[in-house]
């Protein structure tokens, strides 16, 4: 009896996986190429390539776009080491520096790229804004 218990049970579990298999290949062998999303939790976000992807940024738009974020990366990473700031202090200053970079920004982009940008950051808010949004 006990071997039949375990036959059974060893059924179902590779019926289950065989099943599963199925799904997993319809999911992945799809030729569409998938849209350009806002990162998920914990991905880092190399916006340089994001934004080359959504605006078909040209490579003089990338080379004078890279600096730019570079700025806006290490300032931000240098408001972030100060301890002695309080959560709206940094807040603060945070938004100083993606003002700043934002203008400049805007000088590099098209209208029309500015326009897109703008829609696509609006459709994709980062994750800690939706978080502190009230619905």
């Amino acid at each position: 009896m006990k071997l039949r218990k375990a036959s059974v049970i060893a059924a179902l579990a590779l019926a289950g996986l065989v099943a599963g298999s199925g799904v997993v290949l319809a999911q992945t062998t799809g030729d569409s190429k998938p849209a350009t999303t806002a990162p998920q939790r914990g991905q880092r976000v190399d916006q340089l390539k994001q934004m080359t992807d959504v605006l078909k940024l040209t490579d003089k738009q990338q080379a004078d776009l890279k600096p730019v974020l570079k700025e806006q990366t290490d300032k931000m990473r240098e408001i972030r080491a100060k301890t002695d700031l309080s959560q709206e202090d940094r807040r603060a200053e945070n938004k100083k520096v993606r003002d700043a970079a934002n203008e400049k920004i805007k000088k590099i982009l098209t209208t029309e790229q500015n326009e897109k940008w703008a829609k696509w950051q609006k459709d994709n808010p980062p994750r800690r804004r939706q978080a502190t949004q009230p619905q």
